[in-house]
Protein backbone atom coordinates (compact mmCIF):
# COMPACT_ATOMS: atom_id res chain seq x y z
CA UNK A 1 0.00 0.00 0.00
CA UNK A 2 1.32 2.96 -1.13
CA UNK A 3 1.67 6.02 1.49
CA UNK A 4 1.45 9.68 1.17
CA UNK A 5 2.05 11.90 4.25
CA UNK A 6 -1.62 12.98 4.38
CA UNK A 7 -3.92 10.07 3.53
CA UNK A 8 -6.93 12.34 4.09
CA UNK A 9 -7.86 15.73 2.95
CA UNK A 10 -10.71 17.86 4.32
CA UNK A 11 -12.94 19.19 1.64
CA UNK A 12 -15.13 21.19 4.57
CA UNK A 13 -16.23 21.61 7.39
CA UNK A 14 -19.85 22.19 8.34
CA UNK A 15 -22.39 22.58 11.53
CA UNK A 16 -25.14 20.33 10.83
CA UNK A 17 -28.52 21.53 12.99
CA UNK A 18 -31.60 20.51 14.06
CA UNK A 19 -34.00 21.95 11.67
CA UNK A 20 -35.05 25.64 12.73
CA UNK A 21 -38.96 24.62 12.70
CA UNK A 22 -38.41 21.96 15.58
CA UNK A 23 -40.64 23.11 18.53
CA UNK A 24 -38.15 22.40 20.97
CA UNK A 25 -35.64 25.36 21.19
CA UNK A 26 -34.20 24.17 24.61
CA UNK A 27 -33.59 20.46 26.53
CA UNK A 28 -31.51 19.47 29.55
CA UNK A 29 -31.02 15.78 30.28
CA UNK A 30 -29.53 15.75 33.84
CA UNK A 31 -26.47 12.52 34.08
CA UNK A 32 -27.96 9.44 35.70
CA UNK A 33 -25.02 7.38 38.08
CA UNK A 34 -25.28 5.07 34.93
CA UNK A 35 -24.02 8.24 32.63
CA UNK A 36 -21.79 9.72 35.57
CA UNK A 37 -19.58 6.45 35.37
CA UNK A 38 -18.33 7.37 31.34
CA UNK A 39 -18.06 11.09 32.43
CA UNK A 40 -14.14 10.99 31.17
CA UNK A 41 -13.60 7.86 29.63
CA UNK A 42 -12.27 8.19 26.13
CA UNK A 43 -14.86 8.80 23.00
CA UNK A 44 -16.44 5.98 21.36
CA UNK A 45 -15.37 5.66 17.90
CA UNK A 46 -17.23 3.59 14.90
CA UNK A 47 -16.31 3.59 11.53
CA UNK A 48 -18.49 1.77 8.63
CA UNK A 49 -17.57 1.44 5.16
CA UNK A 50 -19.60 0.97 1.75
CA UNK A 51 -18.51 0.39 -1.21
CA UNK A 52 -19.67 2.67 -4.37
CA UNK A 53 -18.27 1.62 -7.54
CA UNK A 54 -17.43 4.38 -9.84
CA UNK A 55 -18.03 7.31 -7.56
CA UNK A 56 -17.18 10.79 -8.52
CA UNK A 57 -15.90 13.45 -6.55
CA UNK A 58 -18.38 15.55 -8.02
CA UNK A 59 -21.64 13.47 -7.50
CA UNK A 60 -19.70 12.64 -3.84
CA UNK A 61 -19.72 16.55 -3.38
CA UNK A 62 -23.04 18.26 -5.10
CA UNK A 63 -25.41 15.08 -4.31
CA UNK A 64 -24.71 12.84 -1.55
CA UNK A 65 -23.22 15.36 0.26
CA UNK A 66 -26.32 17.62 0.74
CA UNK A 67 -28.83 14.44 0.85
CA UNK A 68 -26.48 13.52 3.96
CA UNK A 69 -26.72 17.18 6.05
CA UNK A 70 -30.21 17.21 5.03
CA UNK A 71 -31.09 13.67 6.60
CA UNK A 72 -28.79 14.41 9.74
CA UNK A 73 -30.50 17.62 10.18
CA UNK A 74 -33.74 15.60 10.29
CA UNK A 75 -32.44 12.81 12.18
CA UNK A 76 -31.28 15.74 14.97
CA UNK A 77 -34.45 16.69 15.72
CA UNK A 78 -35.72 13.50 17.19
CA UNK A 79 -32.33 13.32 19.23
CA UNK A 80 -31.81 16.66 20.16
CA UNK A 81 -29.18 16.04 22.80
CA UNK A 82 -26.47 14.13 20.48
CA UNK A 83 -26.85 18.01 18.96
CA UNK A 84 -26.03 19.68 22.25
CA UNK A 85 -23.52 19.44 24.76
CA UNK A 86 -22.44 18.04 27.94
CA UNK A 87 -21.61 20.61 30.48
CA UNK A 88 -19.73 20.18 34.07
CA UNK A 89 -20.33 22.98 36.26
CA UNK A 90 -17.13 24.92 37.63
CA UNK A 91 -16.68 23.24 40.98
CA UNK A 92 -18.99 20.42 40.47
CA UNK A 93 -18.22 17.58 42.86
CA UNK A 94 -16.06 19.23 45.15
CA UNK A 95 -16.44 19.15 48.95
CA UNK A 96 -17.86 22.41 49.93
CA UNK A 97 -20.65 22.35 51.96
CA UNK A 98 -23.19 23.55 48.85
CA UNK A 99 -24.76 21.34 46.77
CA UNK A 100 -22.97 20.85 43.55
CA UNK A 101 -24.22 21.05 40.34
CA UNK A 102 -24.61 17.71 38.42
CA UNK A 103 -23.15 17.46 34.86
CA UNK A 104 -26.10 17.55 32.80
CA UNK A 105 -26.07 17.18 28.55
CA UNK A 106 -27.80 20.97 27.28
CA UNK A 107 -29.22 21.65 24.11
CA UNK A 108 -30.47 25.33 22.78
CA UNK A 109 -31.51 26.35 19.83
CA UNK A 110 -28.71 26.45 17.25
CA UNK A 111 -26.05 24.14 19.00
CA UNK A 112 -24.91 21.76 16.29
CA UNK A 113 -23.12 19.09 15.22
CA UNK A 114 -19.86 19.16 13.45
CA UNK A 115 -19.31 17.10 10.59
CA UNK A 116 -16.23 16.60 7.94
CA UNK A 117 -16.24 15.92 4.63
CA UNK A 118 -12.87 14.72 3.84
CA UNK A 119 -11.58 12.92 0.47
CA UNK A 120 -8.69 9.81 1.01
CA UNK A 121 -6.05 10.79 -1.15
CA UNK A 122 -4.46 6.97 -1.07
CA UNK A 123 -6.03 5.30 -4.08
CA UNK A 124 -5.85 1.48 -2.49
CA UNK A 125 -6.90 2.22 0.84
CA UNK A 126 -10.30 1.36 0.07
CA UNK A 127 -9.26 -2.53 -0.76
CA UNK A 128 -6.50 -2.08 2.33
CA UNK A 129 -8.97 -0.72 5.11
CA UNK A 130 -12.10 -3.41 4.53
CA UNK A 131 -10.75 -6.63 3.08
CA UNK A 132 -11.78 -9.69 3.99
CA UNK A 133 -8.19 -11.51 4.63
CA UNK A 134 -7.26 -12.73 7.53
CA UNK A 135 -4.08 -9.65 8.18
CA UNK A 136 -3.40 -7.62 10.04
CA UNK A 137 -3.64 -3.74 9.57
CA UNK A 138 -1.98 -0.97 10.52
CA UNK A 139 -3.93 1.36 13.12
CA UNK A 140 -3.42 4.70 11.53
CA UNK A 141 -5.31 4.56 8.64
CA UNK A 142 -8.45 3.67 10.31
CA UNK A 143 -7.88 6.90 13.08
CA UNK A 144 -7.75 9.53 9.59
CA UNK A 145 -11.36 8.70 9.09
CA UNK A 146 -12.71 9.14 12.16
CA UNK A 147 -13.52 12.45 13.99
CA UNK A 148 -11.30 13.64 16.89
CA UNK A 149 -13.38 14.51 19.19
CA UNK A 150 -12.03 15.59 22.46
CA UNK A 151 -9.46 13.69 25.19
CA UNK A 152 -10.93 13.33 28.65
CA UNK A 153 -7.22 14.86 30.13
CA UNK A 154 -7.45 17.64 28.04
CA UNK A 155 -10.14 19.76 30.30
CA UNK A 156 -7.94 19.13 33.29
CA UNK A 157 -5.70 22.04 32.87
CA UNK A 158 -8.59 24.55 32.77
CA UNK A 159 -9.95 22.99 35.59
CA UNK A 160 -9.14 25.71 37.90
CA UNK A 161 -10.76 28.21 35.62
CA UNK A 162 -13.60 29.05 36.76
CA UNK A 163 -15.68 28.29 34.05
CA UNK A 164 -18.46 25.34 32.97
CA UNK A 165 -16.81 22.78 30.55
CA UNK A 166 -18.78 22.56 27.26
CA UNK A 167 -18.27 19.33 25.90
CA UNK A 168 -19.63 18.08 22.35
CA UNK A 169 -20.68 14.59 23.06
CA UNK A 170 -21.01 13.94 19.07
CA UNK A 171 -18.59 14.48 15.79
CA UNK A 172 -19.52 12.72 11.95
CA UNK A 173 -16.50 12.47 9.51
CA UNK A 174 -17.60 11.01 5.85
CA UNK A 175 -14.97 10.17 3.74
CA UNK A 176 -15.10 10.07 -0.18
CA UNK A 177 -12.92 6.78 -1.91
CA UNK A 178 -13.00 8.10 -5.78
CA UNK A 179 -14.26 5.19 -7.35
CA UNK A 180 -14.43 3.19 -4.68
CA UNK A 181 -16.89 4.00 -1.98
CA UNK A 182 -17.70 6.08 1.62
CA UNK A 183 -17.12 5.76 5.16
CA UNK A 184 -18.95 7.37 7.99
CA UNK A 185 -17.41 8.36 11.33
CA UNK A 186 -18.82 8.42 14.38
CA UNK A 187 -17.23 9.71 18.11
CA UNK A 188 -19.59 10.18 20.27
CA UNK A 189 -19.05 10.72 24.60
CA UNK A 190 -19.89 8.13 26.11
CA UNK A 191 -22.06 9.82 28.97
CA UNK A 192 -24.68 10.48 26.49
CA UNK A 193 -25.45 6.88 25.55
CA UNK A 194 -24.28 3.50 25.29
CA UNK A 195 -24.60 1.35 22.21
CA UNK A 196 -28.15 0.93 21.83
CA UNK A 197 -28.73 4.33 21.94
CA UNK A 198 -26.52 5.41 19.42
CA UNK A 199 -27.61 2.82 17.02
CA UNK A 200 -30.93 3.99 17.05
CA UNK A 201 -29.65 7.38 16.09
CA UNK A 202 -27.82 5.82 13.30
CA UNK A 203 -30.49 3.83 12.18
CA UNK A 204 -32.51 6.70 11.79
CA UNK A 205 -30.04 8.50 9.86
CA UNK A 206 -29.65 5.74 7.80
CA UNK A 207 -33.76 5.19 7.21
CA UNK A 208 -33.90 8.81 6.64
CA UNK A 209 -30.84 8.96 4.42
CA UNK A 210 -32.23 6.07 2.37
CA UNK A 211 -35.80 7.93 1.56
CA UNK A 212 -33.69 11.24 0.68
CA UNK A 213 -31.08 9.26 -1.98
CA UNK A 214 -33.31 6.75 -2.99
CA UNK A 215 -36.06 8.53 -3.91
CA UNK A 216 -33.71 11.93 -4.68
CA UNK A 217 -35.92 13.86 -2.95
CA UNK A 218 -34.93 17.52 -1.60
CA UNK A 219 -37.32 17.07 1.70
CA UNK A 220 -38.18 14.48 4.35
CA UNK A 221 -40.22 14.76 7.19
CA UNK A 222 -39.21 12.97 10.91
CA UNK A 223 -42.91 11.72 10.87
CA UNK A 224 -42.49 9.12 8.50
CA UNK A 225 -40.49 7.66 11.42
CA UNK A 226 -42.74 5.21 13.93
CA UNK A 227 -42.93 6.13 17.57
CA UNK A 228 -41.10 2.88 18.50
CA UNK A 229 -37.92 4.22 16.51
CA UNK A 230 -38.22 7.99 18.77
CA UNK A 231 -36.28 8.18 21.66
CA UNK A 232 -37.99 7.73 25.51
CA UNK A 233 -35.61 10.82 27.49
CA UNK A 234 -37.58 9.95 31.08
CA UNK A 235 -34.75 10.43 33.78
CA UNK A 236 -37.05 9.92 36.34
CA UNK A 237 -37.19 6.11 35.73
CA UNK A 238 -32.89 5.65 36.89
CA UNK A 239 -33.58 5.61 40.84
CA UNK A 240 -30.56 7.01 42.90
CA UNK A 241 -31.45 6.69 46.70
CA UNK A 242 -27.67 6.59 47.47
CA UNK A 243 -26.45 9.77 45.38
CA UNK A 244 -24.27 7.25 43.46
CA UNK A 245 -24.09 10.01 40.46
CA UNK A 246 -22.59 12.47 43.33
CA UNK A 247 -20.11 10.17 44.61
CA UNK A 248 -18.93 8.97 40.87
CA UNK A 249 -18.25 12.87 40.46
CA UNK A 250 -16.35 13.14 43.37
CA UNK A 251 -14.16 9.96 42.21
CA UNK A 252 -13.58 11.50 39.18
CA UNK A 253 -12.82 14.76 40.81
CA UNK A 254 -9.69 12.87 42.78
CA UNK A 255 -8.95 11.00 39.62
CA UNK A 256 -8.22 14.25 37.77
CA UNK A 257 -6.52 15.87 40.52
CA UNK A 258 -3.94 12.75 40.59
CA UNK A 259 -3.44 12.86 37.19
CA UNK A 260 -2.43 16.53 37.55
CA UNK A 261 0.12 16.09 39.71
CA UNK A 262 2.01 14.20 36.50
CA UNK A 263 1.24 10.82 37.72
CA UNK A 264 0.15 7.93 35.21
CA UNK A 265 -3.43 6.87 35.03
CA UNK A 266 -3.68 3.00 34.30
CA UNK A 267 -6.99 3.24 32.63
CA UNK A 268 -5.65 5.82 30.17
CA UNK A 269 -2.15 4.72 29.48
CA UNK A 270 -3.01 2.76 26.77
CA UNK A 271 -3.66 5.83 24.46
CA UNK A 272 -0.13 5.87 23.68
CA UNK A 273 0.47 2.42 22.19
CA UNK A 274 -1.41 3.14 19.04
CA UNK A 275 2.02 3.50 16.78
CA UNK A 276 3.04 -0.37 18.06
CA UNK A 277 -0.73 -1.72 18.12
CA UNK A 278 -1.85 -3.88 14.60
CA UNK A 279 -5.68 -4.31 14.17
CA UNK A 280 -7.26 -7.78 13.20
CA UNK A 281 -10.58 -9.28 12.89
CA UNK A 282 -11.47 -12.37 13.62
CA UNK A 283 -14.93 -14.61 12.61
CA UNK A 284 -16.55 -17.01 15.15
CA UNK A 285 -19.10 -19.12 12.94
CA UNK A 286 -22.24 -20.85 14.30
CA UNK A 287 -20.23 -24.13 14.12
CA UNK A 288 -17.27 -22.41 16.53
CA UNK A 289 -19.59 -21.61 18.87
CA UNK A 290 -21.81 -25.12 19.15
CA UNK A 291 -18.68 -26.86 20.10
CA UNK A 292 -17.43 -24.14 22.43
CA UNK A 293 -20.53 -24.63 24.49
CA UNK A 294 -19.88 -28.59 23.79
CA UNK A 295 -16.68 -28.10 25.34
CA UNK A 296 -17.52 -25.50 28.19
CA UNK A 297 -20.00 -28.42 29.15
CA UNK A 298 -18.24 -31.15 28.61
CA UNK A 299 -18.69 -34.15 31.53
CA UNK A 300 -21.85 -32.93 32.14
CA UNK A 301 -20.90 -30.13 34.17
CA UNK A 302 -23.35 -27.16 34.94
CA UNK A 303 -22.64 -24.17 33.39
CA UNK A 304 -24.62 -21.14 34.54
CA UNK A 305 -25.87 -18.41 31.68
CA UNK A 306 -24.40 -20.66 29.15
CA UNK A 307 -24.73 -17.90 25.73
CA UNK A 308 -22.85 -17.13 22.63
CA UNK A 309 -21.33 -14.22 24.02
CA UNK A 310 -20.12 -16.24 27.06
CA UNK A 311 -18.21 -18.94 25.22
CA UNK A 312 -16.60 -16.25 22.78
CA UNK A 313 -15.92 -13.64 25.21
CA UNK A 314 -14.32 -16.69 27.64
CA UNK A 315 -12.35 -18.27 24.46
CA UNK A 316 -11.08 -14.92 23.18
CA UNK A 317 -10.21 -13.75 27.13
CA UNK A 318 -8.24 -17.09 27.46
CA UNK A 319 -6.21 -16.74 23.94
CA UNK A 320 -5.49 -13.18 24.83
CA UNK A 321 -3.88 -14.22 28.10
CA UNK A 322 -1.99 -17.50 26.50
CA UNK A 323 -0.35 -14.71 23.86
CA UNK A 324 1.18 -12.97 26.45
CA UNK A 325 4.22 -15.03 27.33
CA UNK A 326 5.00 -16.10 23.55
CA UNK A 327 5.15 -12.42 22.77
CA UNK A 328 7.35 -11.58 25.66
CA UNK A 329 5.59 -9.97 28.04
CA UNK A 330 6.76 -11.32 31.60
CA UNK A 331 3.95 -11.84 33.75
CA UNK A 332 3.44 -14.73 36.77
CA UNK A 333 1.02 -17.63 37.50
CA UNK A 334 -0.73 -15.50 40.65
CA UNK A 335 -0.51 -12.57 39.32
CA UNK A 336 -4.44 -10.84 38.54
CA UNK A 337 -5.92 -11.03 35.01
CA UNK A 338 -9.60 -9.02 34.79
CA UNK A 339 -11.74 -8.98 32.68
CA UNK A 340 -14.56 -6.19 32.44
CA UNK A 341 -17.97 -6.36 29.84
CA UNK A 342 -21.38 -4.52 29.96
CA UNK A 343 -25.06 -5.72 29.49
CA UNK A 344 -27.68 -3.90 28.93
CA UNK A 345 -30.58 -4.21 30.83
CA UNK A 346 -33.60 -2.33 29.75
CA UNK A 347 -35.82 -5.17 29.76
CA UNK A 348 -34.52 -6.78 33.04
CA UNK A 349 -36.18 -3.74 34.90
CA UNK A 350 -39.55 -4.83 36.97
CA UNK A 351 -41.51 -2.90 34.86
CA UNK A 352 -38.86 -2.83 31.74
CA UNK A 353 -38.17 0.05 30.55
CA UNK A 354 -38.65 0.95 27.22
CA UNK A 355 -36.01 -0.17 24.49
CA UNK A 356 -35.76 3.44 22.98
CA UNK A 357 -34.72 4.97 26.55
CA UNK A 358 -31.66 7.69 25.42
CA UNK A 359 -28.72 7.52 27.69
CA UNK A 360 -26.90 4.48 29.11
CA UNK A 361 -28.49 2.04 30.96
CA UNK A 362 -25.91 -0.65 30.62
CA UNK A 363 -24.13 -2.34 34.06
CA UNK A 364 -20.82 -3.56 34.09
CA UNK A 365 -19.20 -6.79 35.46
CA UNK A 366 -15.82 -7.00 36.38
CA UNK A 367 -13.86 -10.19 37.17
CA UNK A 368 -10.40 -11.07 38.86
CA UNK A 369 -8.67 -14.47 38.79
CA UNK A 370 -5.23 -15.44 38.52
CA UNK A 371 -2.90 -15.35 35.31
CA UNK A 372 -2.13 -19.61 35.71
CA UNK A 373 -5.54 -20.11 36.01
CA UNK A 374 -6.50 -19.30 32.71
CA UNK A 375 -3.19 -19.60 31.13
CA UNK A 376 -2.74 -23.89 32.05
CA UNK A 377 -5.53 -26.34 30.75
CA UNK A 378 -8.86 -25.81 31.29
CA UNK A 379 -8.27 -21.89 31.52
CA UNK A 380 -11.10 -22.02 28.85
CA UNK A 381 -13.78 -23.77 31.04
CA UNK A 382 -12.49 -21.52 33.94
CA UNK A 383 -13.27 -18.30 32.20
CA UNK A 384 -16.68 -19.82 30.98
CA UNK A 385 -17.60 -20.52 34.41
CA UNK A 386 -16.25 -16.91 35.76
CA UNK A 387 -18.21 -15.04 33.04
CA UNK A 388 -21.48 -16.89 32.97
CA UNK A 389 -21.62 -16.49 37.10
CA UNK A 390 -21.02 -12.60 36.84
CA UNK A 391 -23.79 -12.35 34.05
CA UNK A 392 -26.33 -14.56 36.21
CA UNK A 393 -25.89 -12.81 39.22
CA UNK A 394 -25.70 -9.60 37.86
CA UNK A 395 -28.94 -10.14 35.86
CA UNK A 396 -30.64 -12.29 38.21
CA UNK A 397 -33.21 -9.14 38.72
CA UNK A 398 -33.66 -5.94 38.99
CA UNK A 399 -32.86 -5.55 42.47
CA UNK A 400 -29.28 -7.45 41.37
CA UNK A 401 -28.32 -5.72 38.30
CA UNK A 402 -27.00 -2.33 39.92
CA UNK A 403 -25.71 -3.91 43.51
CA UNK A 404 -22.65 -2.28 44.89
CA UNK A 405 -22.72 0.62 41.92
CA UNK A 406 -20.91 3.09 43.70
CA UNK A 407 -17.61 0.97 43.98
CA UNK A 408 -17.85 0.35 40.34
CA UNK A 409 -15.06 3.05 40.39
CA UNK A 410 -13.04 1.90 43.05
CA UNK A 411 -10.66 -0.25 40.99
CA UNK A 412 -9.68 2.06 37.58
CA UNK A 413 -6.74 3.55 39.91
CA UNK A 414 -5.17 0.28 40.64
CA UNK A 415 -2.18 -0.87 38.27
CA UNK A 416 -3.59 -4.21 38.15
CA UNK A 417 -6.13 -2.54 35.34
CA UNK A 418 -3.19 -2.32 32.86
CA UNK A 419 -4.33 -6.74 32.05
CA UNK A 420 -7.98 -5.48 32.01
CA UNK A 421 -9.32 -7.01 28.78
CA UNK A 422 -12.79 -4.69 28.04
CA UNK A 423 -15.42 -5.39 25.72
CA UNK A 424 -16.54 -2.68 23.42
CA UNK A 425 -20.00 -3.10 21.52
CA UNK A 426 -22.73 -5.66 20.98
CA UNK A 427 -23.72 -8.40 19.33
CA UNK A 428 -27.44 -7.33 18.96
CA UNK A 429 -26.36 -4.08 17.19
CA UNK A 430 -25.42 -4.84 13.54
CA UNK A 431 -24.18 -1.51 11.61
CA UNK A 432 -23.95 -3.91 8.42
CA UNK A 433 -27.82 -3.58 8.22
CA UNK A 434 -27.65 0.14 7.78
CA UNK A 435 -28.63 1.42 4.48
CA UNK A 436 -27.78 5.10 3.80
CA UNK A 437 -29.00 4.34 0.10
CA UNK A 438 -26.06 2.70 -0.79
CA UNK A 439 -27.12 -1.12 0.03
CA UNK A 440 -25.78 -2.69 3.47
CA UNK A 441 -22.17 -1.83 4.74
CA UNK A 442 -19.22 -3.84 3.71
CA UNK A 443 -17.11 -3.27 6.77
CA UNK A 444 -17.30 -2.20 10.13
CA UNK A 445 -14.81 -0.89 12.44
CA UNK A 446 -14.55 -0.14 16.23
CA UNK A 447 -11.87 2.37 16.04
CA UNK A 448 -11.89 3.58 19.41
CA UNK A 449 -10.84 -0.52 20.58
CA UNK A 450 -6.89 1.08 19.08
CA UNK A 451 -6.90 3.64 22.60
CA UNK A 452 -8.86 1.56 24.91
CA UNK A 453 -7.13 -1.86 24.58
CA UNK A 454 -10.54 -3.72 24.45
CA UNK A 455 -11.80 -6.40 22.59
CA UNK A 456 -15.35 -5.52 20.08
CA UNK A 457 -18.11 -7.94 19.58
CA UNK A 458 -20.38 -7.35 16.77
CA UNK A 459 -22.81 -8.86 13.98
CA UNK A 460 -20.67 -10.11 11.56
CA UNK A 461 -20.64 -9.36 7.42
CA UNK A 462 -19.97 -13.58 6.67
CA UNK A 463 -23.49 -15.31 6.31
CA UNK A 464 -21.50 -18.23 7.78
CA UNK A 465 -20.72 -15.88 10.49
CA UNK A 466 -22.51 -15.13 13.81
CA UNK A 467 -19.81 -12.87 15.35
CA UNK A 468 -16.75 -10.80 14.60
CA UNK A 469 -13.96 -10.31 16.83
CA UNK A 470 -11.90 -7.01 16.99
CA UNK A 471 -8.53 -6.56 18.32
CA UNK A 472 -5.93 -3.91 18.45
CA UNK A 473 -2.68 -5.29 20.11
CA UNK A 474 0.73 -5.03 19.29
CA UNK A 475 2.03 -7.43 16.42
CA UNK A 476 4.06 -10.26 18.16
CA UNK A 477 1.34 -10.46 20.92
CA UNK A 478 -1.45 -10.62 17.54
CA UNK A 479 0.68 -13.18 15.96
CA UNK A 480 1.00 -15.17 18.89
CA UNK A 481 -3.17 -14.82 19.04
CA UNK A 482 -4.01 -15.66 16.09
CA UNK A 483 -2.22 -18.75 16.10
CA UNK A 484 -3.48 -19.69 19.59
CA UNK A 485 -7.12 -18.91 18.61
CA UNK A 486 -7.06 -20.74 15.20
CA UNK A 487 -5.37 -23.93 16.67
CA UNK A 488 -7.51 -23.82 19.64
CA UNK A 489 -10.53 -23.46 17.31
CA UNK A 490 -9.07 -26.22 14.85
CA UNK A 491 -8.76 -28.78 17.58
CA UNK A 492 -12.23 -28.81 18.36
Amino acid sequence: MASTAEPVTVVKRSSVSPPPSSSTAEMSLPLTFIDMFWLYFLPIERLVFYEIPNLSRAHFVEHIVPKLELSLSIALEKFLPLAGNLIIPSGSGSNSDSTPRLPEIRYLQGDSVALTISECNEVDYFSYLTATADEARKCLPYRSLVPALFNPTRYDADSDSGSDKIIPVLGIQVTLFPNSGISIGISNHHAVGDASTIFQFMKTWANLSFQVLQEDRDSVSAKTLGSENLPFYDRTVVKDPKGIASIFLQKWNAIIEFMKKGDGFPVFEFMNKINVNVRKTFVITRKDIDKLKSLAAKNGEKVLHLSSFTVTAAYVWTCLVKSRAPSGEEIGAKDSELFAFPAECRGRMNPPLPENYFGNFITPSMIETEHGKLAGGGGFQTAVKLIGKAIHERLENSETLFLGAERWMDELHEEKWARNVGVAGSPKFSYYNLDFGWGKAVKFEFVSIDLTGAISLHGCRDPDGVLEVGLSIPKPKMDAFTTIFRDGLNSL
